[in-house]
C-alpha cells in the first residue's frame, strides 16, 4: 500500500513531538537532548529516504521541515 500525504504528515508530527520534547536545563539533560536530536534527525532522514522511494514526488526537505529539523 502506498502511503498518502496524511501518513507523511502524521509521521512528521511524531518525529516533531520528540524534537519538541527535548529539555536542556542541566548538563545531563543537555546531553540527553543532544542524543535525542541526533536520533530524531537520523530517523527522519531514514524515513524521508524510504518515502522518496515509495513516492518520487515526495518532498524530502518539506518533510524534514515539518519534523522540526
Amino acid at each position: 500500500m502506498a502511503m498518502s500525504r496524511k501518513h507523511y504528515r502524521e509521521t512528521a508530527e511524531i518525529v516533531k513531538a520528540v524534537v519538541d520534547d527535548t529539555p536542556a536545563h542541566s548538563d545531563l539533560e543537555g546531553f540527553i537532548a543532544t542524543g535525542r536530536m541526533q536520533a530524531a534527525r537520523s530517523i527522519a532522514r531514514g524515513l524521508a529516504s524510504m518515502f522518496k522511494e515509495d513516492n518520487p514526488c515526495f518532498d524530502r526537505e518539506k518533510f524534514l521541515d515539518a519534523c522540526g529539523l
